[in-house]
């Protein structure tokens, strides 16, 4: 049954992540909802697993509503341009637009590694009242300094892709919240193992 009631989370935070991304209108969404889903389920399987995942996910939505936009809307921003950039350059037939979009494309992967490692700085207590410069700095670091779990997490975000493709019914149900428990597993492990959820502070 606790395998039962593991599952049962990822799909409520991941029917709540939808809810409280599209009430944001998307853009001022998908972030204060991502923070509250990496605080609900990143104690999944300990100890301080949450009893009531839904009361929890809204409590960290509102919580997190002003400040997860304040300090990521740049994030939101860059993403926008950089996906019109490399919808026009997948268009284009010019010998050098094929390496502006590898370009794009991986300076893309660059700041999405670097907005899942801030979701975890903003969910974390230590560090979730930090100034946004110090926040942003340590976030864009961290993908360049730890290769290994940055690939590792975007292997799992492609392959989880893939199988979402073939069994869409996993879009509504499970991604949201997948992303989140693979997010603060591999993530927040890898600051706690290097010590920087508290050089931060």
């Amino acid at each position: 049954m606790r395998w039962l009631g593991r599952v049962t989370q990822v799909v409520e935070v991941s029917l709540a992540w939808w809810l409280t991304t599209a009430l944001g209108l998307i853009l001022l969404g998908h972030l204060p909802a991502s923070v509250a889903a990496v605080s609900v389920l990143g104690r999944l399987g300990t100890d301080e697993a949450s009893d009531r995942p839904l009361a929890d996910f809204f409590g960290g939505w509102r919580a997190n509503l002003l400040r997860s936009n304040a300090v990521g809307w740049p994030a939101t921003v860059a993403l926008l341009i950089l996906g019109l950039n490399a919808w026009v350059l997948s268009r284009g037939t010019h010998a050098w637009m094929a390496p502006m979009l590898v370009a794009t494309i991986c300076v893309g992967a660059w700041l999405v590694l670097a907005v899942a490692y801030l979701v975890v700085f903003l969910a974390d207590e230590r560090t979730r009242g930090l100034p946004a410069l110090r926040l942003w700095r340590a976030a864009l670091a961290v993908p360049l300094t730890s290769p290994a779990t940055a690939a590792a997490w975007l292997v799992c975000v492609l392959s989880l892709a893939v199988v979402t493709w073939r069994f869409t019914i996993l879009l509504p149900l499970a991604v949201p919240g997948l992303l989140a428990l693979l997010t603060a597993w591999l993530m927040r492990r890898r600051l706690d193992q290097t010590g920087l959820l508290t050089a931060v502070d």
